[in-house]
């Protein structure tokens, strides 16, 4: 009998491509290593998650950057400064009545000229029903 027509390779034989085990192909074999453990697959992130995780602060830290350049130091304290004061500013806080926003941190930010999911996606809180203004505002300022 012929040595190609054999079934199974002799123990001589070279191990061949055929013969590959599930895990030297990138598979969990879990018959023989057990049950994959799901923490370690939720562990593992993608190489770019950190890049699209950090996009707005990479991008804030050239725009900075880009005005440092071109018109000196002066020009992102300036706008680090503005930011500031206008993140300090707020109006009533009651979140049953009236949404937060500060469109003046928008406007600085250029985020007045872009549509983003915040803007269509409203939060469900937002659409609560509107308390009396007037009775919240007396009670903030001890006018009960």
């Amino acid at each position: 009998m012929s040595s190609s027509f054999q079934m199974f390779p002799t123990a001589s034989a070279p191990s061949t491509d055929v013969h590959k085990t599930a895990t030297e192909y990138g598979a969990h074999d879990t018959l023989r290593h057990g049950f994959h453990n799901v923490h370690d697959s939720v562990t593992k992130r993608h190489p770019l998650e950190p890049t699209v995780t950090q996009w707005a602060q990479t991008q804030e830290s050239l725009k900075l950057q880009m005005h440092n350049r071109l018109y000196g130091v002066h020009a992102p304290l300036r706008l680090i400064m503005e930011r500031r004061i206008i993140s300090q500013c707020a109006r009533m806080q009651n979140p049953a009545s009236l949404k937060h926003s500060n469109v003046s941190l928008d406007i600085l930010m250029g985020k007045d000229e872009t549509i983003d999911v915040e803007d269509v996606l409203f939060d469900p809180r937002v659409m609560a029903p509107a308390t009396d203004i007037h009775a919240v505002m007396g009670k903030q300022l001890g006018m009960d």
